[in-house]
């Protein structure tokens, strides 16, 4: 079977993009977001493992100012983290972990399908490890203001309720 037919096209058309606000520090940002996010009401989980120092390793670090190419593929049928990780390399990401995935739901929340889970990977061995499983982070949209802000095992297979986030380089 070809990887391909296990993701939808990008659902931004390829008019998605995205300016890293020029205040943004990449070592703290997650523990940032988490102060100004993780107790107000419209937050329903915060994964108590998402934090700056829990993802120090990741692989790209975002830099202030810089315009991001965006895009958004859904999963169209069961697909593994390898199959979503192969997909996002021929689609030329930027793996940005947890931080362009938050980054993303500070500035552009409208871009998030309610009731699906947008997942933002890295390379396995960059990734938090906790009781020795890797997490993926994802941001589930219950309704129009409502989150969930967790991480999903890197063994997981992942269903068609998940959306792949996907910065790139503009060309």
């Amino acid at each position: 079977m070809n990887i391909d037919s296990k993701f939808g096209k990008d659902i931004l058309k390829g008019t998605g993009v995205f300016t890293v606000p020029n205040d943004y520090n990449d070592d703290t940002w997650l523990d940032d977001f988490r102060n100004k996010t993780c107790d107000l009401e419209s937050t329903q989980y915060f994964n108590p493992n998402l934090r700056s120092e829990n993802f120090a390793n990741l692989k790209n670090k975002l830099v202030p100012c810089k315009t991001y190419g965006l895009k958004l593929f859904r999963i169209l049928e069961k697909a593994s983290t390898q199959e979503c990780l192969m997909f996002l390399k021929e689609n030329k990401a930027i793996l940005v972990g947890p931080r362009g995935l938050t980054l993303l739901q500070s500035y552009q929340p409208e871009i998030f399908i309610i009731w699906k889970c947008t997942a933002s990977f890295d390379e396995k061995n960059l990734l938090d490890q906790q009781d020795n499983t890797y997490g993926v982070p994802f941001i589930l949209r219950l309704s129009g203001n409502e989150w969930n802000f967790n991480l999903s095992s890197i063994e997981d297979n992942w269903q068609s309720l998940t959306v792949l986030i996907c910065f790139h380089e503009l060309e």
